[in-house]
């Protein structure tokens, strides 16, 4: 069986998420806290229907549910895209876009740009929409996952949730 250990991207999602020559901001994450996100980024795609046919441990490990194909280097890719998108929304969660603090007659503010966090995930959105449309135009996952994900999306945008509870 091909099985392929993705904790062995955990350098790539950092290099992803860094600047070139400036330390990363998530230096003291554990290997635990990246095995988790590559996880999760993983069963994200599947119910996206982005991967299809393969399975994952909570040790990282990705396996065919049949035969013994190898997990695509392009997959592992996607994978690691989820996961830094992942990681971005989680960072915009933490983002306080305004501080202010007053103590007698001085007084302190600071703004974060949230806008910057902003642009960079619809950028990564933009980027996953990239990689739904190519895969339905090579045929290589159902086209209605494709359609689910793109009406899911819209919905979520344009906030039309009418249909949830039916």
């Amino acid at each position: 069986m091909a099985n392929v250990d993705m904790t062995e991207l955990i350098p790539q999602l950092e290099a992803y998420l860094s600047i070139p020559g400036q330390e990363s901001v998530y230096a003291d994450a554990t290997d635990d806290e990246w095995t988790a996100k590559i996880v999760n980024a993983f069963w994200r795609a599947v119910l996206d229907g982005v991967i299809v046919n393969y399975s994952i441990d909570e040790d990282g490990i990705v396996s065919p549910i049949s035969g013994d194909t190898t997990f695509a280097r392009e997959y592992q890719q996607v994978v690691i895209i989820y996961a830094a998108i992942n990681i971005v929304k989680n960072a915009m969660l933490q983002t306080k876009t305004l501080f202010r603090a007053h103590a007698g007659s001085v007084e302190y503010e600071t703004q974060q740009a949230s806008q910057v966090l902003t642009g960079l995930l619809r950028s990564f959105e933009e980027e996953k929409n990239i990689i739904l449309e190519r895969l339905s135009d090579i045929a290589t996952t159902n086209v209605s996952y494709i359609d689910s994900a793109s009406n899911r999306l819209d919905a979520y945008r344009y906030k039309d949730t009418y249909w949830i509870g039916y």
